[in-house]
């Protein structure tokens, strides 16, 4: 896979974007989070939500199954509550099993193979991308 063309940031930065997948998980029970297979040993995977609520009923199970909680927009409130997370290749490669039981979790997966995906998807990348530099 080549890497994607950069990103374009709110702040007018550019940032390339690693390969891999970006997977968009529909939150749709109290206890989502304990479902997740926990992160690799020494891997970072960057998890975001949609809402601050949805931060607060589930970012900390997250974290002790290892995800990096990288933020959710202050003021939204979207319809449906929603986990973005970012998994590099590396990791996919390395741990195949773990990659295919976190993305039956996954209503979507975004290639970041893709510019119009990354194009796409820039403002929900921003906050996983700003915790990698």
């Amino acid at each position: 896979m080549s890497n994607p063309s950069p990103l374009r940031t709110a702040s007018g930065s550019s940032r390339r974007p690693p390969e891999g997948a970006l997977l968009r998980c529909i939150l749709d029970s109290d206890r989502w989070a304990e479902s997740l297979p926990p992160v690799p040993s020494d891997r970072l995977v960057t998890l975001s939500f949609t809402s601050a609520s949805a931060q607060v009923e589930h970012a900390e199970a997250c974290e002790m199954l290892g995800y990096r909680v990288v933020g959710a927009p202050p003021d939204a409130a979207p319809p449906v509550s929603v986990a973005d997370l970012l998994v590099t290749q590396d990791i996919i490669e390395a741990h195949p099993t773990w990659w295919r039981a976190l993305a039956t979790h996954a209503d979507r997966v975004y290639s970041l193979a893709h510019g119009p995906a990354v194009a796409l998807l820039g403002d929900v990348l921003e906050p996983h991308l700003a915790a990698r530099a």
